[in-house]
């Protein structure tokens, strides 16, 4: 009887350890309120390199932030799967109502238009990673990417600068994509740069050699591709193997696709990914992974909120506001961040290269 309760006792002790081990950080004995984020990305499917990159980036500004014991709260982050936005309203609710989020981020346009109302309803923060400035409402809801208007005009003053003087646009049918043909149209007529072409893709199209062969029979010097993976390789791929010899660029995202030598020697306009210590530090976490926009621009995302929240606590008003002071006072990863008139939130833009299937 003494030996069945000995191993009984030491059974219980066991399990509790284990309890004490697996329970979550917010279930610590630490006293603090806590602050829980909620994030909609896309984790599986063609883009969950994008998703996956912006989920590193949070876990480490998270990591960064939980090591200060003098923080006025505790934070903590729960992630969801989503892409397009009806599931993202299924996720928002279980995140709004079981999980009790104070501050929502989330991926995509399409997402980001779909929460707008529900954020506003619920007086939640609302950072979206969506390259549409139309998703803002300057009141909930803001972006964090790029001034479209100005990496638009970057890339055809730099258009310019080379020479070229006929280009074909191609885009698939997302909110995304019409929002950056939008911005990118009047510069290229600006700049003197004649649109030969359009393209908008079905997302679930996979095969391209009609669309194609119209962009190469209008011979354009370069081809502009907005589209998310495996579209734009690929429509790439479509291209060269038709014949097209001219240049191809996009806005970001030659840094997500996985074949870089499909675009060797050719050029976009990119969001910068942190600095030297950010890169290395994030490798070292991420198994030898590479930093990315996503991965920097999250990061900065999840350090913004802390600094909110941090100086004026869960009270909601005057956001724009309170940001607008946030991010005059933060050096962010990528330097300091500005917010435009329509509430997006961005660093700097630089040209990159491809050179033998590698960004330089």
């Amino acid at each position: 009887m003494r030996k069945k309760l000995l191993i009984m006792i030491g059974v219980i002790a066991i399990a509790a350890l284990a309890f004490v081990a697996m329970r979550p950080a917010y279930l610590s004995s630490d006293a603090r309120p806590v602050i829980t984020i909620g994030a909609i990305l896309p984790l599986s499917g063609n883009n969950a390199v994008i998703g996956t990159s912006a989920r590193s980036g949070i876990i480490m500004a998270l990591e960064k932030i939980n090591s200060n014991p003098d923080n006025r709260y505790r934070y903590r982050v729960v992630i969801e799967d989503g892409f397009d936005a009806a599931r993202g309203i299924v996720v928002y609710e279980k995140l709004r109502n079981v999980d009790r989020i104070d501050v929502l981020l989330s991926g995509n346009a399409a997402m980001g238009h779909a929460l707008r109302d529900r954020v506003r309803r619920d007086e939640i923060l609302h950072i979206s990673l969506s390259a549409d400035y139309a998703v803002s409402d300057n009141e909930s809801t803001f972006n964090h990417n790029s001034d479209l208007d100005s990496v638009s005009r970057q890339l055809a003053g730099y258009l310019k600068q080379r020479g070229f003087e006929t280009i074909s646009l191609v885009s698939f049918q997302h909110l995304a994509g019409e929002a950056v043909m939008r911005a990118l149209t009047p510069e290229l007529e600006t700049a003197g740069i004649r649109i030969v072409g359009t393209e908008r893709l079905s997302p679930a199209e996979r095969q391209f050699r009609q669309e194609a062969a119209r962009v190469v029979a209008t011979n354009p010097d370069v081809v502009m591709m907005y589209t998310y993976e495996p579209i734009l390789s690929l429509f790439a791929r479509e291209l060269r193997q038709q014949g097209f010899r001219g240049r191809i660029t996009t806005l970001y995202l030659f840094a997500f696709t996985p074949d870089k030598t499909l675009f060797n020697d050719d050029f976009f306009v990119d969001i910068p990914s942190g600095t030297e210590e950010f890169a290395e530090k994030y490798a070292v976490r991420f198994g030898g992974r590479v930093a990315d926009a996503s991965a920097a621009l999250s990061f900065d995302n999840v350090m913004i909120i802390h600094r909110l929240f941090e100086k004026y606590g869960r009270d909601t008003t005057n956001l724009r506001e309170r940001l607008l002071g946030i991010i005059a006072e933060y050096d962010g990863i990528n330097g300091r961040l500005s917010m435009n008139d329509k509430g997006t939130i961005f660093p700097g833009s630089i040209i990159r290269y491809i050179k033998d299937g590698e960004i330089k």
